[in-house]
C-alpha cells in the first residue's frame, strides 16, 4: 500500500459436517431364506461421494429370521459416525417375507374295472424350515373323473384347494390306471356220433362284474 506498512496474522477456517439424513432401502426375500444383505440409501452426500467414510459403522437389525412368517418387518439401523457429516437419522426400512414355492403332485394310482376309487395322496417339493402337511390351513384334494363304472383306460387326478400360509401352491396332475378285470371264458365237454353235425357250444363266463 502506498501509505501503509502491511503485517499479517492467520486466520481459522472450521469446515464443519454436512447434513445428512438416510434410510435403509426396503428388501424382498422368501420364506425360509436367510435375510438379505441390506443397503442405506443417503441424501446429501457431497463431492460424488456414494456412501460416507464412517468413523463407526451403523449397526442393521431385524427381527426377522430365516424362520418367520410371511409378512412385513422392520430393520432399522443404528448408532453411525460420518467422518465428514452431520447424520442426522436414519429412516428404518421395511423386509417383506413372500411365500415359498411348493409344488403338489397326485400320485399315480391304479384300480380294477368295478372297484371304488382308492384313496389319493399326494407328493410335496418345496417345504423348508421343517414343515409338512399340518403347516396347512387347508389340506389340497386330489380328484379323478373316474367313476365305479368307468371303462379301463388311463384318467387324470386333479389336484387343487391348498392354502397355507407360508406356500404358494403349484400342482401337477397324477394318473389313475382302470385295469381290465379276468374274466374267465369256459365251455362243457360235449359228445357226438361219428359223422354226426357238432352240437351247438354254449360259453360260460366267471367274473362280470
Amino acid at each position: 500500500a502506498k501509505n501503509y506498512e502491511l503485517s499479517y496474522e492467520p486466520g481459522t477456517l472450521t469446515i464443519t459436517k454436512a447434513p445428512l439424513t438416510a434410510r435403509v432401502m426396503n428388501a424382498e426375500r422368501t420364506y425360509g431364506e436367510p435375510n438379505p444383505s441390506f443397503q442405506i440409501e443417503y441424501t446429501g452426500l457431497k463431492n460424488g461421494e456414494s456412501v460416507p467414510i464412517w468413523t463407526t459403522q451403523p449397526t442393521i437389525t431385524t427381527n426377522a429370521t430365516s424362520q418367520s412368517n410371511v409378512g412385513d418387518y422392520i430393520v432399522t439401523a443404528e448408532g453411525g459416525v460420518a467422518r465428514d457429516y452431520d447424520l442426522q437419522s436414519i429412516v428404518p426400512g421395511r423386509l417383506t417375507v413372500t411365500k415359498a414355492p411348493l409344488q403338489v403332485r397326485a400320485e399315480n394310482a391304479q384300480r380294477f374295472y368295478y372297484e371304488e376309487n382308492p384313496a389319493f395322496r399326494c407328493i410335496y417339493s418345496g417345504f423348508v424350515n421343517g414343515d409338512s402337511e399340518s403347516s396347512f390351513t387347508q389340506q389340497p384334494i386330489a380328484t379323478t373323473s373316474a367313476t365305479l363304472t368307468s371303462q379301463a383306460r388311463v384318467y387324470p387326478i386333479k389336484v387343487s384347494g391348498g392354502e397355507a400360509q407360508n406356500y404358494s401352491f403349484t400342482y401337477a396332475d397324477g394318473e389313475l390306471t382302470v385295469m381290465k378285470r379276468s374274466l374267465m371264458v369256459t365251455s362243457p365237454d360235449y359228445e357226438r356220433v361219428y359223422n354226426e353235425e357238432n352240437p351247438e357250444i354254449q360259453l360260460n363266463y366267471t367274473g362280470f362284474v
